[in-house]
């Protein structure tokens, strides 16, 4: 006889459930932006189907992305997560589900440098003709 938590405990299931909770979360809230329209009743560009797809499906190309682009110049990410992303697939994982919510669901799980958003906002005022 087995309870079902003493099978999770037995198979080690709790180290991949973390994982699974940040894919189901995105997952889930993709599936009602696809039934309510997303914000502003658009739907998912598929650039960001590519990023999604990218995160959920190719670790080393996510990794590449993260280190080969200005992605650590945009994002405060800490050093220990740096070193850890470098090598780990779940720690790496786990920052593109939060990449993933703050670029698609504008969820505050990532924090842009504060240089970056200074600039940004410049740009944006400039656009829009403010001084």
């Amino acid at each position: 006889e087995q309870t079902v938590l003493g099978f999770k405990e037995e198979q080690g299931i709790d180290a991949y459930q973390a994982v699974n909770r940040g894919w189901m979360d995105i997952l889930m809230k993709t599936s009602s932006w696809a039934s309510a329209g997303g914000p502003f009743g658009k739907d998912i560009p598929v650039q960001t189907q590519k990023m999604f797809f990218m995160v959920s499906t190719d670790a080393d190309q996510f990794r590449r992305f993260v280190f080969e682009t200005r992605f650590l110049d945009t994002y405060e990410v800490g050093q220990e997560s740096i070193e850890a992303i470098r090598t780990e697939d779940e720690p790496l994982i786990m920052l593109g589900f939060d990449w993933l919510k703050n670029v698609m669901f504008n969820e505050p799980t990532l924090v842009m440098k504060e240089d970056v958003l200074r600039t940004a906002i410049t740009e944006a005022r400039t656009n829009f003709g403010a001084s």
